[in-house]
Order: C-alpha cells, then structure tokens, then sequence
C-alpha cells in the first residue's frame, strides 16, 4: 500500500488507500425454520486520488492489483479535472497515526454457527404465542471489520470492530384484517450483546403488539396533538433533519435547511447531535477518511449551527473536517454519512407531555416512511398508536401515520422528556447505494400540530 502512494506522489495533489477486511455470520429463518446460515470473508482495497479539485477512484480485491487501481484512479481524476471549477484541499488536515480497537468482551468469530442458529430458533419459537400469529422471520447477523487507511499526508490509521444484531418480525391475521410488525435490538461489541439483548423477548413483544394491533381501531384523520416515543424521535431526526444536515446536501442545494444555518429551524426546545463516539450501533472511532468521529452539534436550541462533513465537503465550505466520511465498502468512496442521531433530551416527565391534551395521539414506533430531503416535506407510519382523550391514554390505534413539513413539525414541539436514549435499532442508513451502520433516538416530546392519518 505504501508502495503505490509513494509512486502517485508529485503526480497528484493527494491520494489514500483503504484497505477492509470482514469476517461475518448470519442465520436467517422462517416460520420455525432455519433457512440459511453460514460465515462470509472479504478482503479489498480502494485508491482515491485527487487532481485539481476533482477525484478518481477505483478498487480491487487482491493487493498485488493495487497499483493498477491507482493508475485508473489517476486517469480518471486528471480526465475530469479538465472540466472542473471546484477547490479542494487536503493540505490542511494534519498526519494520523493511530492504532484502535473498539473493545468486545466475546469475539463473535469464536462462537459457533451452532450457538447463533440456536438463539434464532428460540427467538422463533417465542413469536407463537397465540393462534393469530401466522407467519415470522427472524434474522441474526454479526460483523467483524479490520480498516487501514493511509494517504500521501503521512497517515496510517487502524481501526478494528464488531457489531451484531438480531430482529424478529411477526405477521398475524384476524379475519381478513392482516397486520404485521418487528423488534429487534443493534449494538457494537462481541458476542455478549447477544447474550444480554434480550433476543426472545424482543420476539414476544413483537408478537403481542401484532395482537394489540388486530384488536386495535384505525387511527383517526386530522390534525392533533402528538406524543412521539424515542424511537420514532430518533427515526424522524435521522430521516428528515439528519440527512438535510448533510454537507454534500447543502452543497449540491438539496437540502431544506441550506442557506439557513444561523436561523431558527426548531423550537428553543429542540437540540439534535449527531455522535459517533456514543456507543451505538453507529459508533466509530475514526472515519474512513482517519479523522477522529467527534460530536456534531446540528440544532441547537432550534437555530441550525453546524453540518456533518467529509474532507471534502469541510475543505469547500472552509471548515474543518468532523469525522462523517464514511464508506459502506472498500469497493466505494467516502461520501457524507450520519453514525449516532439523536435529539437531546428535556425537563419533562412523561406523564406531563399528555397533560393538557383534549384529543390526541401518542405514536409509538417506526414502520416506514419517506422524506424529501429538498423539500423537507415527511410521512411516517408508526408501529403503533393510541388516542389521547383528556390528558389520559386511551383505546389502541392501528395505521397510523403522520405527514407535515420538518422546520413546520420542530417549531411545534413544545414538550422534550427527561428520557433520551439511543434506540439500538437494527439496520443501515443507503444513500447512493451505500449501506452503513446507523444508531438513533431521542427522548420522549409532544408537537402542538401534527397531521395523522389512517392506513397508508
């Protein structure tokens, strides 16, 4: 890998090599049977190289291609230079050299196959708990991942971590009424996540929020008072602000929050960070690009103060980089990416967010939804609802959703609970076909004005 930097010097104005290496396992079932299972080894390189404002980038997966790589990488640089304005510098970014491991307790690649398709078994079995459910999958997945990373500047950063996680979804039926849900629970470390996760009760609680919901009334349409529990706060400061706060957004003019940094975007109430440091499913030490991850305030007392960067973004804008250069492989370049996005939390109770409300909903949950990061226009279905009549929990509701613009959503919270927490929820954040590991949350906190409706 030093080899090639050193015969691309004096020929471009920066370049980097990263080298991934993953080890992983999985077992994956259904309906009370395991279907696949098995163990995945990876290994590759990409090379980027930098020439007058403008990237190449091309990857491989044996070492002793490298050099080949690189020189694709530099035609295809000095082929777009000819038709760039943009600057970009890396001369700003001092040297790292840095060894870390983000600690386990029970190195996943020790545990058998036979252990794993146990916990999914049970898991499975747990899902039965009444005759209405009719169908479950269930999926365990675990990853072990060595980085290296040098560039032309000097550094050489290592990195090495696990993550795991595992989820159930359920389906039941009553009649011609079908309704279906998930739990499940993300997090960095070894083996002992699984063991402290809580697998067969994640599956049990799945289970009976489908029965909940085959008993429960369809959501009713207008515009209300809405109560949102952690997670679907989390889901929401991901999706709708989260990647509005994107650099590369605010660069290309794709973001509703661009042109407005400075500016009241939120209720006073209303903090949201991004921090891979936090120990979420997200976290990491060092970028893909080794500059540090560090806390990211986005929001705070609702005025938007500061964007999640790349080396490249931060050298455009003229700031300095924060460690959001992420990668979903070595066969892709770091673009702009999220880790641990959060809302800050409160000074309220959670009995004190009903108080006061004649009729509303509480939405608890997240089971789909769209956002137009342009725009800032959003639709979310939560897992589950109930009304709120009188400042007081009521009847079950089923199919609920909520649509409204972002900047319209935050300048209404009016209540933030005391109750924040990382939601650990299992899956990853795509964006330009790239998947990486993302935690969220938040506490509890009730919007004055949300637009609910029915099944969507």
């Amino acid at each position: 890998m030093e080899g090639v930097l050193r015969k691309l010097e004096g020929r471009c104005d920066f370049a980097d090599v990263g080298r991934s290496r993953v080890h992983s396992s999985f077992v994956e079932a259904k309906d009370r049977q395991v279907l696949t299972l098995g163990t995945l080894e990876s290994e590759g390189f990409g090379v980027r190289v930098l020439v007058d404002g403008c990237w190449g980038f091309a990857s491989v997966n044996a070492e002793d291609q490298l050099a080949d790589a690189a020189e694709r990488a530099l035609r295809l640089a000095k082929a777009s230079a000819r038709f760039n304005t943009v600057t970009v510098s890396m001369d700003e970014i001092p040297a790292r050299k840095v060894r870390h491991s983000t600690p386990w307790v029970e190195d996943v690649r020790d545990v058998s196959l036979e252990e794993k398709k146990d916990l999914v078994s049970r898991m499975e079995k747990a899902c039965y708990i009444d005759d209405a459910i009719r169908t479950t999958s269930s999926l365990y997945k675990d990853t072990h991942v060595e980085r290296t990373y040098i560039d032309t500047a000097g550094s050489d950063v290592e990195t090495a971590i696990q993550r795991l996680f595992f989820r159930s979804v359920v389906k039941g039926r009553c009649g011609d009424l079908i309704q279906e849900t998930t739990d499940g629970h993300a997090d960095v470390g070894g083996f002992e996540v699984a063991r402290r996760g809580g697998a067969e009760a994640l599956a049990v609680d799945a289970a009976e929020r489908v029965l909940r919901l085959l008993d429960a009334k369809p959501a009713p349409g207008g515009t209300f008072p809405v109560v949102m529990n952690p997670e679907l706060v989390g889901v929401f400061v991901h999706e709708a602000v989260g990647h509005a706060c994107e650099a590369d957004h605010i660069l290309a003019g794709t973001s509703a929050f661009a042109g407005r940094e400075g500016t009241a975007v939120g209720s006073d109430l209303v903090t949201i960070a991004d921090d891979p440091t936090l120990p979420g499913y997200g976290h990491y030490a060092f970028d893909c690009e080794g500059i540090a991850g560090v806390r990211t305030v986005l929001i705070e007392g609702g005025t938007l103060i500061g964007f999640m960067h790349s080396r490249e973004s931060a050298s455009r804008l003229g700031v300095a980089p924060n460690g959001h250069g992420r990668s979903g492989s070595y066969a892709q370049p770091p673009i702009v990416r999220m880790s641990n996005t959060h809302m800050s939390g409160g000074d309220h109770d959670l009995e004190e967010l009903f108080e006061g409300i004649k009729r509303g909903v509480y939405m608890r949950g997240e089971y789909g939804g769209v956002v137009n990061t342009t725009s800032g226009e959003f639709l979310f279905k939560s897992k589950e609802g109930q009304l709120i009549e009188n400042g007081e929990l009521g009847e079950p509701l089923r199919d609920a959703a909520m649509t409204g613009q972002v900047r319209e959503t935050l300048l209404h919270v009016s209540r933030v609970g005391k109750d924040m927490r990382l939601v650990h929820k299992p899956g990853a954040c795509g964006k330009q076909g790239q998947h990486v590991p993302v935690d969220l949350g938040g506490p509890h906190i009730r919007v004055e004005e949300v637009r609910v409706g029915g099944s969507v």
